[in-house]
């Protein structure tokens, strides 16, 4: 995706600790002293690039896929930013499960609908749109020239979140149900046609 996120050296050892105790830890059982300590800084050092850890894992999430789509250039078309989406989830899913379905208390799914909008909104709406642009793929097109383009980013957004917590929820399950969720997904959507049997 083309807007490149800029991280200093310690905002990126805040996202490798928070990825690395995501894989041992829920989200709601991490706490700020966790990150500190697995990052080697101190508190204070914390506070000063973030408000809470929710504002690192918008970082965590934006990062991690400008890595992802960018050592994945060969972008041509909606389906391969949706297969790169899923290419990146099915990576790892000990710690998607520990951001979203296996928390006790903390329901992440609107905050987590919030930090994906407002990603996919920083790139579509808000970004310099050089030689790669989102806008020139039909999906994304029509998300940007709708009536109110933040509110159709907001539902695609939820909509493909939701797909993933489902196929998340989902004992020993496989990519290929994923993609099919997906698949199934966009159809409706009319973003994809649905293919004949």
């Amino acid at each position: 995706m083309g807007t490149q996120i800029k991280l200093k050296r310690t905002q990126m050892d805040l996202v490798r600790a928070l990825w690395s105790l995501l894989n041992h830890k829920t989200l709601e059982k991490i706490t700020i002293d966790d990150l500190c300590q697995e990052a080697m800084i101190h508190r204070s050092t914390f506070y000063r690039y973030y408000h809470s850890k929710y504002d690192l894992v918008r970082d965590m999430l934006a990062y991690m896929t400008f890595k992802h789509f960018k050592s994945n250039e060969n972008i041509k078309d909606d389906r391969d930013i949706i297969q790169g989406l899923i290419s990146l989830v099915t990576s790892d899913p000990v710690a998607l499960r520990n951001i979203t379905i296996n928390n006790e208390y903390y329901d992440s799914y609107t905050t987590l609908v919030d930090i994906v909008s407002s990603i996919v909104q920083e790139e579509l709406l808000e970004s310099d749109h050089s030689d790669e642009a989102l806008t020139d793929f039909p999906m994304f097109k029509s998300m940007v020239h709708s009536p109110n383009p933040v509110l159709a980013i907001h539902i695609f957004s939820g909509a493909i979140l939701t797909v993933i917590v489902e196929w998340l929820k989902i004992e020993n399950t496989s990519t290929k149900e994923l993609n099919d969720m997906v698949h199934d997904v966009m159809c409706q959507f009319n973003i994809v046609e649905e293919e004949e049997s």
